[in-house]
């Protein structure tokens, strides 16, 4: 007697077989494609952040030096 639920498909069935094995596959490939969008991200964050630290750099060093130390007025 089968257990309900169960339609008569051994656990060898090929066509199962061959669709678990498609899924894990197709599993594999989509984790790939996420870790290699997550480190191109990162990647593109971290040339980001050196950009705009050069660019501040830049700025600080073009600046006279009284403005640097210039403190904002206080307004009422």
């Amino acid at each position: 007697m089968m257990p309900p639920g169960m339609s008569g498909l051994k656990k060898t069935d090929p066509i199962k077989v061959a669709q678990r094995h498609q899924r894990e596959i197709d599993a594999a490939t989509a984790m790939a494609e996420y870790h290699a969008a997550n480190a191109a991200e990162l990647e593109k964050a971290a040339r980001l952040k050196a950009l705009r630290l050069a660019n501040e750099a830049a700025d600080r060093k073009a600046k006279p030096i009284a403005e640097q130390t210039k403190k904002p007025s206080k307004r009422p």
